[in-house]
C-alpha cells in the first residue's frame, strides 16, 4: 500500500500528464486549423493519441495522417480543451488543499 506522500505525488503526476496531453491536443488542433485552407492533397493532419502510461497517467503521442475531418481534428479539440484543462487543474488544486490539511494535522 502506498504512503500518503507517495499517493499525493502519484495524483499530481497523473494530473500533470493529463495537462501535457491536453497541450499536445491543442498544438495538433492549432496546426490543423492553421492549415485548413491548404489544398487537401498537400496537407497532413496531426492527431494526438493518448494511452495509459505504465506508471499511471497518460502517455501522448502525435501522429501524422492524410488530410482528414476538420471537425474532429481541428474544431472539437479546441472547444473541449478548456473544460478538460479546468478539470485537471481542479484535481491539482484539490491535491494541494489536501496536502495543506495533512500538514496542518501532523504539525
Amino acid at each position: 500500500m502506498k504512503g500518503t506522500g507517495e499517493a499525493m505525488t502519484t495524483t499530481l503526476s497523473i494530473a500533470a500528464s493529463g495537462l501535457r496531453d491536453q497541450q499536445q491536443r491543442l498544438n495538433a488542433a492549432a496546426h490543423n486549423t492553421a492549415n485548413v485552407a491548404t489544398p487537401p492533397s498537400t496537407t497532413m493532419t496531426l492527431r494526438a493519441n493518448a494511452s495509459e502510461a505504465d506508471d499511471g497517467g497518460v502517455k501522448s503521442q502525435t501522429s501524422v495522417t492524410a488530410a482528414g475531418d476538420f471537425l474532429s481534428a481541428g474544431i472539437l479539440p479546441l472547444l473541449t480543451a478548456p473544460d478538460d484543462a479546468r478539470g485537471l487543474a481542479q484535481v491539482i488544486r484539490a491535491q494541494d488543499e489536501m496536502s495543506g490539511i495533512l500538514l496542518d494535522i501532523t504539525a
